[in-house]
């Protein structure tokens, strides 16, 4: 979606010559959370948003208008609500007891330091398939320190992560260093970022006359022979609803699927996503836990099929072939009753919009 508004407004790309195909019946990808205070909400992911370093954001939204706020951008009804409520957590580490643990201090030996460091100054290229674990195994005490414990959790690093990531976000969000411990550095949306980011862009790009088409599968990509990387067809796998068994979460036990090709011409941009963090993702609720997978990663699985046709396309193994370390958890609260938030806001001294939880 971002590629198209860059097509559009930079490019003066007609919108009605762009079209995105979308495998779900919701637009988004990650930042899919929605719901109704009735039924709850479900947000699978999100972006954690931050001022200084999201430049190519904040450049991009300011030019998509506001669904809420007519006449001001989607960038400054973020700005505009972050800095009326700063994030300033006051609760940052708590034990399992509930008590606040000072953190103003990051617990660094001098071994860790000379550890992150040499990270820091290290060529990338010199890292390639370490962990996280594999370059600090000298100094184990790195993984105590309550560094560790706010930049894992803020970030959603493991030890066996890749070290090659987590160098590229210390050197990303090296302002966040020094207030890691308060994460002054967030930037809330008024909304869950599916009301906030996603719906302004696509009322944009309908309006300019992008077509949309959800619950379409891109399965494969042929390319034309030689050395470049040019895409010349398309397969999909439509899903075609059967109306009398529509369900409300928009699927039916008696949906069917066409497939069809979509063939390219030498003058069209293909622009395709490789992966996507909440593939295959599964829901549970209060009393049932989320069930495993049983479907492989579609993005995935795409991107596994284009890159076995041509080189330099990446590598899609490392990400899929260890679930047990790759997978993960989110959890969607919706509270009935304000008791939840005025514990939070005690707790943290602040107002819980202000509040990461």
């Amino acid at each position: 979606m971002a590629a198209a508004a860059y097509l559009v407004r930079d490019c003066k790309f007609p919108g009605k010559q762009i079209t995105i195909y979308e495998g779900m019946h919701i637009l988004g990808g990650s930042n899919d959370g929605i719901g109704t205070p009735e039924k709850g909400f479900v947000c699978r992911g999100g972006r954690m948003l931050n001022e200084e370093t999201y430049e190519n954001f904040w450049e991009l939204f300011d030019s998509i208008p506001s669904i809420a706020q007519p006449g001001r951008s989607v960038t400054e009804e973020i700005l505009n609500f972050d800095h009326a409520h700063p994030t300033c957590a006051k609760a940052r580490l708590v034990d399992k007891d509930g008590n606040i643990l000072p953190v103003k201090s990051m617990g660094f030996n001098q071994a860790d330091r000379m550890a992150l460091l040499k990270l820091l100054t290290t060529d990338e290229k010199k890292l390639d398939n370490l962990t996280i674990q594999d370059w600090f195994k000298e100094t184990p005490h790195m993984f105590e320190t309550n560094f560790w414990y706010m930049w894992q959790t803020t970030f959603a690093f493991q030890k066996w992560s890749s070290l090659y990531e987590f160098r590229r976000y210390m050197n990303r969000m090296i302002f966040e260093f020094s207030r890691i411990e308060t994460l002054e550095g967030v930037t809330r949306t008024p909304l869950n970022q599916y009301d906030s980011v996603i719906r302004p862009l696509e009322s944009y790009l309908r309006k300019e006359g992008v077509t949309f088409v959800e619950n379409c599968e891109v399965t494969d990509i042929d390319f034309e022979d030689g050395h470049g990387i040019t895409a010349k067809t398309l397969y999909l796998r439509r899903r075609v609803e059967n109306a009398e068994e529509t369900e409300e979460n928009g699927s039916s036990s008696e949906d069917s699927y066409v497939n069809e090709t979509v063939e390219l011409k030498r003058s069209d941009i293909c622009i395709m996503t490789n992966a996507c963090m909440t593939d295959s993702a599964t829901l549970g609720d209060m009393y049932t836990p989320a069930p495993a997978p049983l479907q492989k990663p579609v993005s995935g699985e795409l991107w596994a099929k284009v890159a076995a046709k041509k080189p330099g396309l990446g590598n899609p193994e490392p990400f899929f072939s260890k679930p047990q370390e790759s997978n993960w958890l989110s959890f969607t609260v919706t509270c009935k009753g304000d008791e939840i938030l005025k514990t939070i806001e005690n707790l943290r001294e602040m107002f819980p919009a202000a509040a990461r939880s």
